[in-house]
């Protein structure tokens, strides 16, 4: 025997008038933008993508192998950074040919850029300032 669905309490109702419609959503006219501070050089301007500019992406990085399918992790943030860094305009600073010449990049700017790229776009969760975290201790040590 199936359980039947259960009614909606009375509250909970009220609180589902209070969200987000299709032409809401739909809406959305901006992408959201993070600003990258990297050491010597100007802030860098991260943007996210439409939903069909990713699923692109995405698709342009699975790989199969011995009837496997996965995820190339090293191209799809290369991707990413190449189509989310914009400039002051808003247009993509790195075309599809310049591939090699983000990969020369120096790592850590290249690892800031795709961790950006990928808060934008909603992979990752928008983290906490790391100089705001809780110190680490060494459990084995003693407070005497």
């Amino acid at each position: 025997m199936m359980d039947q669905p259960k009614a909606i309490p009375s509250e909970a109702a009220a609180a589902v008038v209070d969200c987000a419609t299709k032409a809401d959503l739909l809406g959305q006219a901006d992408l959201p933008e993070e600003m990258v501070s990297l050491n010597g050089i100007p802030p860098v301007r991260v943007r996210g993508m439409q939903a069909s500019a990713f699923s692109k992406i995405q698709d342009a990085c699975l790989v199969t192998r011995n009837g496997r399918t996965r995820m190339d992790n090293a191209k799809f943030r290369l991707l990413m950074v190449m189509h989310c860094v914009v400039g002051p305009d808003g247009r993509r600073l790195f075309g599809d040919d310049e591939q090699a010449a983000v990969k020369g990049m120096p790592a850590g700017t290249f690892n800031d850029l795709a961790a950006a790229a990928q808060r934008v776009n909603g992979l990752v969760g928008r983290e906490e300032d790391p100089s705001e975290a809780p110190e680490e201790t060494d459990a084995g040590s003693s407070s005497d």
